[in-house]
């Protein structure tokens, strides 16, 4: 039997108006795969997250289990689909009334929950730690806390396949953490995928299966974060060093400064 990647992605060229601004980028992704997406900035990350999720068109194919993004209405990409944007809208309403939002994709806005979609929310407040402020408004909260509480719409929508661009920014050491953590879980437990777009190589190495390097407007770099850590050409684009340590149980720990040369 053969085998279908959860995503599967062959992006020939996206950009706006007339600027293209990645060519011939190829991605697969497995269910309960992590796949971190690092660069400089300005080289395309938040571009082909974009272009992934269908809020940019590109010329080619992207397949969620096997299934064209490009065949599906926008209601059944968002059943498949679910994005965390870098700079998301605060409108005037409660976390409660948002995490609502992420079930409307199987029912519309209008239809009282059901015993899923109080599930899914529920969940949702517990893997985000959103107890504290389910009543709140969105517009009063700080950038930290509204970022966590668009984490839980991206849980409560239960899709597959999500993709997030800088979802750890004005987050504290201990949310960072957290939230890095339970996205590996949902990878583990839920068999979700993930596509995580971050600035911290140790982020990307500590957390992902797999790395995408963007760099000229390209793919760099497709493999596993080990590899990635002995590439000297790689070093050079981040112009950074890899430094291996262990903690007390002898795992593997990377950290990176800056390159003498």
């Amino acid at each position: 039997m053969m085998h279908t990647p959860r995503l599967q992605a062959h992006i020939r060229a996206v950009g706006y108006g007339k600027k293209t601004v990645l060519r011939d980028v190829e991605l697969t992704l497995d269910a309960g795969e992590l796949l971190a997406v690092i660069g400089k900035n300005g080289c395309g990350k938040s571009t082909l997250l974009a272009a992934l999720c269908g809020l940019l068109p590109f010329e080619g194919e992207a397949c969620v289990d096997g299934v064209s993004l490009s065949t599906l209405t926008p209601r059944e990409r968002a059943q498949r689909v679910a994005m965390m944007i870098q700079q998301p809208r605060l409108p005037h309403v409660t976390v409660d009334e948002l995490l609502r939002f992420g079930r409307s994709p199987y029912h519309g806005l209008s239809t009282h929950p059901n015993d899923t979609d109080r599930a899914a929310i529920e969940e949702a407040v517990r893997s985000a730690s959103l107890e504290s402020l389910r009543a709140s408004y969105l517009d009063r909260l700080s950038g930290g806390e509204a970022r966590r509480a668009y984490f839980g719409l991206l849980l409560a929508q239960t899709t597959p396949l999500l993709l997030l661009d800088e979802a750890t920014a004005f987050a504290d050491t201990a949310w960072e953490c957290r939230m890095l953590g339970e996205l590996k879980r949902q990878c583990r437990e839920r068999g979700r995928s993930v596509v995580l777009v971050t600035h911290s190589l140790e982020q990307a190495v500590t957390y992902a299966d797999r790395l995408v390097v963007l760099d000229g407007g390209t793919v760099r770099y497709f493999g596993t974060p080990q590899a990635l850590t002995q590439d000297e050409e790689l070093q050079r684009i981040f112009s950074v060093r890899a430094l291996r340590a262990t903690d007390g149980e002898g795992r593997a720990q990377w950290f990176f400064s800056p390159r003498e040369d």
